[in-house]
Formats: structure tokens, sequence, C-alpha cells
């Protein structure tokens, strides 16, 4: 009767051991479920970021060429405006220019810079209509700052 009670008290411990055991297991299914989807999601994750810098990549790219086209058209237009390229643009700037002051009276004539400024004391006019940028100055500067953010992406 005794070796029956132990043997039975053995078998329940056993039983209980055995759902123990089955309950860990599911556990342990559930935990790597989890985690291969975590991975997967990860590997998503990193692909969207991988697409997310050669997008960015790519974006830096176009922006400099945009850059120096404009750049490179800016050069142009100074180059073609300068007057300094050839004597024949200058001479018919010249002819234009007197036949402006024989067709013009006084009061038709536009001021010439800011009010009570005289040409003397005024810059050369700019023919290529774009705004003079000084050396040194943010906007020359402003230029380089895209080629640097891309290089630190």
């Amino acid at each position: 009767s005794r070796k029956s009670a132990r043997g039975e008290e053995l078998a329940a411990e056993a039983q209980s051991k055995e759902e123990e055991a089955k309950r860990l297991a599911l556990q342990a299914a559930e935990a790597r479920a989890e985690g291969a989807k975590l991975k997967t999601a990860a590997e998503v994750k990193e692909a969207e970021a991988a697409e997310a810098e050669a997008a960015a990549d790519h974006s830096c790219s176009v922006a400099q060429e945009a850059r120096t086209k404009a750049e490179q058209t800016a050069a142009e237009l100074e180059r073609l405006s300068g007057g300094d390229d050839s004597e024949e643009d200058e001479d018919e700037e010249e002819e234009e220019d007197d036949d402006d002051d024989e067709d013009e009276d006084e009061s038709e004539e536009p001021p010439k810079g800011k009010a009570g400024r005289g040409r003397a004391g005024a810059p050369p006019p700019n023919k290529g209509g774009k705004k003079p940028t000084p050396k040194g100055s943010p906007e020359q500067k402003l230029g380089e700052a895209p080629k640097e953010e891309c290089k630190q992406q």
C-alpha cells in the first residue's frame, strides 16, 4: 500500500513534469516563431534603409549635377554678358546706347541706380540680369554645402 502510494505519487509528479515540458516546448516554439518574425521585420527594415540611402545618394548626385550645370550656365552667362570676349558686341551696344539717347527725352529716361546717385559712383551696369555675388559671400559658399552633406551621408 505504501509502495502503491509512492508509485502513484511518482506517476503524478511525472505527469506534472511532462505537462510542464510540453508547456515549455510550446513557449520555445512561440519564441522561435516570434524571433523569425522579428528577423524578417529587421531584414525588411534593412532593405528599406538601403533603398532610402540609395535614393538619397541618387538625389544628392542629381542635386550636384544640377548645381554644376547651374554654375556652368551662370559662368557662360557671365562670360557672354561680360563684354570682354568680343569688341564687336561692345560696338553694337554703344551704337544701341547712342540710338537710345537720340530717341528719348530726358524725362522718359529711366532712373540710373539709387535716387541721388550719379553714374560716377554707380557700379557698372549688370547686363546679365543676375545679381552679382561677391566673392566669399554666403550665397557663393552655399553652393559648396550639398557636396559636403552628400559625403557625410
